[in-house]
C-alpha cells in the first residue's frame, strides 16, 4: 500500500463515518418520536441507541485498524523510493561546494544550486552551512523523509480523530467532541489533501 492509497482510504473512512453517524441521527430522531408519544420506555430507548452506537464503533474500529495496519508498510516502501532517488557526494560535487564556499557573498542567489542538488541531502546541508555561516538564509525544500513523517502522522491523527466518536444518546443532532460532523468531515478531507500536496510537491520552507 502506498501513502497516496492510505490518504484515499482515510478519505473513505471520513465518508463512511459520516454515513454511520447520519444513520445514527435518523435512528435517534425515531427514538425521540417514540418517547414523545409514549410508545417506548426510556430504558428501552437507551438500550436500543447504545446497541446501535456499539455497532457503529465496531465498524469504525475495523476501518481504523485496516488503515493503521498499512502505515508501517507504506512508510517503509516510500522511504525505499526516497533513498533510491538520493544522490551521494562525489569528488566533483565537493570541489564545486568548496569553490562556492570560497567565493560566496552574503545575499548571493544560490537557488540554482538548490535545484541542482535537490536529491542530495548532504550537498544541500553544506550549501546551507555556507550561507548561514556568512549571516545569510537559504531557502531549501524540506527533506523528503521529514515530509513523509509528517504525512504519516497526519494520516494517523485524522484516523484517530474520525473514529473518536461521541454520540449523544437521545439528541437529534450528532457531534464529534463538540464539533458538528459536516465541519469535521470537510476539515479532515482538506487537511489530508493539503498534507499530501506538501509531501508530493517540493515547495520551499517559508
Amino acid at each position: 500500500m502506498t501513502v497516496r492509497n492510505l490518504v484515499l482510504r482515510t478519505k473513505e473512512l471520513a465518508n463512511e463515518t459520516k454515513k454511520y453517524i447520519d444513520r445514527y441521527n435518523v435512528e435517534s430522531k425515531k427514538v425521540n418520536e417514540e418517547l414523545e408519544n409514549n410508545r417506548m420506555l426510556p430504558s428501552d430507548a437507551r438500550e436500543y441507541l447504545n446497541g446501535f452506537k456499539n455497532d457503529i464503533e465496531v465498524e469504525l474500529g475495523k476501518l481504523r485498524r485496516s488503515i493503521y495496519a498499512g502505515l508501517d508498510e507504506a512508510k517503509t516502501k516510500e522511504m525505499a523510493l526516497i533513498e533510491q532517488k538520493e544522490e551521494s557526494m562525489t569528488q566533483d560535487i565537493m570541489a564545486e561546494l568548496t569553490m562556492i564556499e570560497k567565493t560566496y557573498q552574503k545575499g548571493e542567489d544560490l537557488s540554482k544550486y538548490v535545484r541542482k542538488y535537490e536529491n542530495n541531502p548532504l550537498a544541500l546541508r553544506r550549501l546551507n552551512d555556507i550561507v548561514t555561516s556568512n549571516g545569510g538564509m537559504l531557502e531549501i525544500p524540506e527533506a523528503k523523509g521529514m515530509k513523509l513523517d509528517k504525512l504519516i502522522n497526519e494520516i494517523s491523527e485524522q484516523v484517530r480523530y474520525l473514529t473518536d466518536v461521541e454520540l449523544e444518546k437521545t439528541a437529534t443532532t450528532y457531534r464529534f467532541g463538540g464539533v458538528t460532523l459536516d465541519i469535521k468531515h470537510d476539515g479532515v478531507i482538506n487537511s489530508l489533501d493539503r498534507a499530501l500536496y506538501k509531501y508530493e510537491n517540493d515547495d520551499v520552507v517559508e
